[in-house]
Formats: C-alpha cells, structure tokens, sequence
C-alpha cells in the first residue's frame, strides 16, 4: 500500500457548471502494461472508495489482449469472450487451451505445484494456479476487473468432479459457483458456493451441494451458469433459473474467470460479464 501511494498521479479539473451532478471520469494510459485505477468520477452518487478499471478504446494502445473483447455499453464495461480469437490473453498450453469457440481445462495429478499466483496492478491480468493435488481446484483468469456484475458461462463437464465460473478473483481470493453430475442417470445436477483464500488449502462452502433437476429442453451437455453480484449479495442462477441468494463482504471486486476440480477436464464456453454500473441495469 505505500509503494502503490508513492507512485500516484492526482488528476482534477474544474467544470463550468455549479450542479452537483455525478459527473463520469475515465483515464487510460497508452504504456503497455500499465494498469489504471481511478474513481468513477465525483459527485451526489460518488461513493468513497468506489474505483473502476476502463479498456482502452484505441487498438493500437490496448496494454492487454482481452481488451479486444472489451467494449463499454450505456456507460457500463462489457467483456464478452467467444474463444474465437486465440490471442485474446487466456493461457494456450497443455493444460489450458482455446477449442473451437471453446477453452478447456485439464487436470490430472502433478508432481509438484507448477504456477504461482500474482493479482497485484500493474501485472498482466492472466492467472494460472496448478496444484499437485487435483482435488483443490485448478483456475485461470482474464480480463478487467469487475464489482458489481452480470456474469455467465456454459460448462460441459468431462470426467471430473466438477468446474465452474469463478469471479471476483483479487489478491486475497475469489468466490466460485461449482456444478457437477448428480447420481448415474439423474436429470440433475448439483452446485455450490465456494469462498477461496489464496493463503488457505482448502475453498469454505458457503452453501452445501444442492441438486437442481434439467428439464428435457435444457439437459444437453452445455450447463449454463450465471452469477449476479449487488455489493455483498450474490445470486446464482442455472439456465436461466435463480436457485439461491447469498451474502459474503470479504471479496468486493476482482476478475473472472474458470476453475476445474478433480481429475478430468472440462469444456467452457460464451463468456459474458457485464458490470452493473450506477445502478443501473445492464440489457
């Protein structure tokens, strides 16, 4: 904290108006690298503390590579990852690579650890975690960081014990929505909430497995997961379906991303975030 307060840059101008109006503020930087935090902008709406990450618009300038998946709807950032484009910044390795419109993660038993986790600003936004242990999740992120969100991905599971959408990924942790098969030949499939601390082996439950029934329509391999985040609450939702309401205060933004557990693999695809911004409602 007092590296990152010695190397600051202030910012203020003075509008001609006296209305006390929130006014938006962006700034964004050309260094390749750098990473911006600044408020939202000032005003009756400006909450202290209230920090936002912008894209660059210019492609020339983008410092990171899933800012080409990057645009900003009524005001609010939206990061929109087809898998399409596989120099859009997710790893392109053994364990972790772009498909056909997909990205997949494999896990199988290592003998040692093989990554290491870095959120700080100013490093480069993909995060990978291996685990000689396969059971305790292997997890890759990208793109900006996001509070208050929409968030959604589909997932087709492989012989694992599960995966799922993981967000609010940041220095100290994330949070994960986690599904997997329910018994041989059931029509449904179980989830949790999971709250993981990098300095802690094992995610806390902060809901226990609960199975959730697929209707004929919606049981084909690809599961659709969808979190939407309001400050601490958070609402999970399965095709399309809200199926809880929980509250935790200990991981208020961060980036987004995938997590695998178990040996196996599994297959994601049509990542959407879009951040709820000024209480407004993202379309």
């Amino acid at each position: 904290m007092a590296h990152q307060l010695r190397t600051q840059y202030t910012l203020a101008y003075y509008p001609k108006s006296n209305q006390r109006d929130f006014r938006r503020i962006e700034v964004k930087v050309a260094q390749p690298g750098a990473r911006v935090r600044t408020r939202r902008g000032f005003g009756q709406m400006q909450q202290t503390g209230d920090f936002i990450e912008r894209p660059c618009e210019q492609e020339e300038l983008k410092p990171y590579p899933y800012e080409s998946k990057v645009a900003v709807k009524n005001g609010c950032t939206v990061y929109h990852e087809d898998f399409q484009n596989q120099a859009s910044g997710w790893p392109s390795k053994e364990r972790y690579h772009y498909g056909a419109g997909t990205y997949e993660i494999v896990s199988k038993k290592n003998p040692g650890p093989e990554h290491t986790l870095s959120v700080a600003p100013g490093n480069l936004s993909t995060i990978d975690i291996g685990s000689a242990d396969p059971v305790e999740g292997v997890l890759v992120a990208n793109g900006p960081s996001f509070g208050g969100l929409n968030a959604s991905i589909g997932v087709e599971l492989k012989s694992t014990e599960g995966a799922g959408l993981v967000f609010r990924l940041n220095d100290l942790g994330y949070y994960a929505v986690i599904i997997s098969r329910a018994a041989a030949g059931s029509r449904k499939i179980a989830f949790k909430l999971v709250k993981k601390y990098h300095m802690e082996a094992r995610a806390r439950e902060l809901s226990p497995w609960t199975e959730f029934p697929f209707s004929d329509l919606i049981a084909g391999p690809q599961k659709k997961i969808s979190v939407q985040c309001r400050g601490p609450v958070i609402t999970i939702l399965l095709a399309g379906q809200s199926v809880g309401t929980f509250e935790d205060r200990d991981f208020d933004e961060g980036m987004v991303g995938m997590v695998l557990y178990g040996t196996g693999r599994a297959v994601f695809s049509d990542l959407l975030v879009e951040e709820a911004c000024d209480g407004r409602k993202t379309t």
